[in-house]
């Protein structure tokens, strides 16, 4: 709520003023207050403060880290969320470019963080009706994420309930019914068939039966 936005901000503020007289305006501890800063602005749709604290976060960290440090990266990260919040795809796209360069240099192949991060690479490509390039994102995603996580993971079923929507947009009907039915095999081993995520399949179940021809 606006409300809960407003108090994090205060908050965050006040952390950053102590981390500041503690440990210097240019200093790590700093950068991570600022880039709260700007994720918490951005969810109060303040898009110039939330770029401007993020991006001065982004500058402590590669003067104090270094330019391929994972904190930059994840300013890279905060930078797409912000972008894509406000429905600039491209830019949020080449963010997650950036992000990309720098975690591949840090983390093995088959690390968490670069599935994540392709599956974040997909959700760009679909806000972007680009749907061919979201699909092979998420399936590159959920490969690495079979490897890291058992088959009934909570995160498997979002990727396959989000390869069953994206195969919807894209009119491939049939392949999307198989996808959601697996996400909903995968939240039925975790919940009551009265779960949220589990009502929220079978409403894109039908959808795609109503689409159907």
């Amino acid at each position: 709520t606006l409300k809960n936005n407003k108090n994090a901000l205060l908050f965050f503020k006040k952390s950053l003023e102590i981390r500041t007289l503690v440990f210097g305006v240019e200093s790590s501890k700093a950068a991570f207050c600022y880039r709260y800063l700007g994720m918490i602005s951005n969810r109060s749709d303040k898009l110039e403060e939330a770029l401007s604290f993020v991006k001065k976060a982004m500058l402590i960290f590669k003067s104090v880290l270094g330019d391929d440090h994972p904190n930059v990266a994840w300013c890279y990260c905060s930078l797409k969320y912000v972008y894509r919040y406000h429905g600039n795809g491209k830019l949020a796209l080449e963010h997650s470019f950036k992000a990309q360069e720098i975690l591949d240099k840090k983390f093995d192949k088959k690390h968490s963080k670069i599935a994540f991060l392709y599956f974040d690479f997909s959700t760009s490509y679909f806000k972007l009706g680009k749907y061919d390039l979201s699909l092979k994102y998420l399936k590159k995603s959920i490969r690495l994420l079979k490897d890291i996580f058992p088959e009934g993971h909570r995160i498997l079923g979002f990727g396959y309930n989000d390869m069953g929507a994206t195969y919807y947009y894209d009119g491939e009907y049939d392949l999307s019914l198989q996808y959601f039915k697996k996400a909903v095999s995968v939240y039925q081993l975790l919940f009551k068939d009265g779960y949220d995520e589990v009502s929220r399949t079978y409403n894109n179940i039908a959808n795609v039966y109503t689409a159907k021809k």
